[in-house]
């Protein structure tokens, strides 16, 4: 699972907009790498919140199938 991050803790309300160095844009694997992250991170959430079990399980750091449901 990969995500991407940013930083944006001033008082300026700029948008979060995800950019490689230098500014450049994201072209379109990134950008799905990036919203499956997210997807992942979302669902899981979820998941946890309603006392299921997530992308993670207490044995194994990650579970693959999991990341396979979370995506569907």
């Amino acid at each position: 699972m990969i995500s991407f991050g940013t930083e944006h803790n001033t008082p300026q309300l700029d948008p979060v907009k995800v950019s490689c160095r230098n500014g450049v844009e994201m072209d379109e694997e990134l950008n799905r790498i990036g919203y499956e992250g997210a997807c992942i991170i979302a669902a899981h959430q979820y998941l946890i919140a309603k006392g299921e079990e997530g992308f993670l399980s207490p044995t194994v750091l990650a579970k693959p199938a999991n990341t396979i449901r979370l995506l569907n």
